[in-house]
């Protein structure tokens, strides 16, 4: 297991880099930092998930489009849970104080069994659905804000999971623009390796796939005509990928411009004058975040 300190240590000298070149986001960072480093800091505690045989892919389903985890059911109980709101609150109640009373209520019913893990994993991988919308209507917390708190405690875990099943596919042939274990959109659009290979990475779980150059990972268009990139002349190495087609943006970077390795929730975080400049022009994200789901 990594160090803790060390890991916090890195994220936040990350932060502070960032703040330095981009001090209009002082507020964000202020807001997210203390929660993007107690994530990473649980996610390092946690011991790799086993994986058993129900989640050997199907290799024809697999290969129509059939995430990994569609029907699968991930064996955490309330205890995990709890553990990871004990971890995880603090830093998320000093970063968005005025949710404070809704982080309890949360906790309150994860102690109570009003939500369950299966509940949480609905949410995250299937959307919303009746029960969710019953409970949060219980708790009296907006279904926006409750997906963004249990979202927080959840994602370690399935992040976890991701890399104990990456191996079960890496030989496996996959096309699509959502992830093959979890079904989830991409957050972020990666170029690496001396050609320039494109790579999505999950905004649920940070799986990262090869998915082709030229094409919309929602609509699946791939006319060159149809895309554009925005950037600043300043970081060109940093941009927006927009789709004429669907109105859909990715922000991507290009590691190969980079002089080191890079933590990705920080510097996707830093990327966030990119996300104003695609929504002015009428685009939306393929994938909800944190930062995209909070005022």
């Amino acid at each position: 297991m990594k160090n803790s300190q060390n890991i916090a240590d890195n994220i936040y000298q990350a932060i502070q880099e960032i703040k330095r070149r981009t001090p209009a986001f002082d507020n964000i960072f202020d807001a997210f930092g203390e929660l993007i480093a107690a994530k990473a800091c649980f996610k390092a505690q946690l011991t790799l998930p086993d994986t058993d045989d129900t989640f050997k892919p199907d290799p024809l389903r697999f290969s129509q489009g059939v995430s990994l985890l569609t029907g699968k059911t991930l064996n955490l109980d309330k205890s995990d849970y709890l553990k990871a709101a004990d971890s995880l609150f603090p830093a998320m109640e000093k970063g968005f104080p005025k949710i404070a009373l809704n982080i309890h209520a949360v906790k309150q019913a994860i102690e109570n069994q009003q939500l369950s893990p299966e509940i949480f994993m609905q949410v995250l991988l299937n959307g919303e659905d009746e029960k969710f919308q019953k409970i949060s209507n219980e708790l009296t917390i907006e279904p926006q804000l409750l997906r963004f708190i249990i979202g927080q405690i959840t994602k370690p875990f399935l992040e976890k999971q991701a890399e104990a099943l990456q191996p079960l596919i890496q030989e496996l042939q996959w096309h699509k623009g959502y992830c093959p274990i979890c079904g989830s959109y991409p957050e972020l659009s990666i170029l690496q390796g001396q050609t320039g290979e494109r790579w999505l990475r999950c905004a649920v779980c940070a799986n990262e796939w090869r998915f082709i150059r030229i094409k919309c990972p929602v609509c699946e268009n791939d006319k060159a005509d149809d895309m554009e990139l925005i950037f600043s002349e300043e970081r060109p190495h940093e941009r927006a990928e927009l789709c004429h087609s669907c109105k859909k943006y990715l922000i991507g970077f290009d590691l190969r411009k980079y002089s080191q390795a890079i933590i990705f929730d920080v510097e996707r975080l830093g990327a966030l004058y990119l996300d104003v400049a695609a929504q002015e022009r009428g685009y939306f994200p393929i994938a909800e975040n944190a930062w995209n789901m909070m005022d």
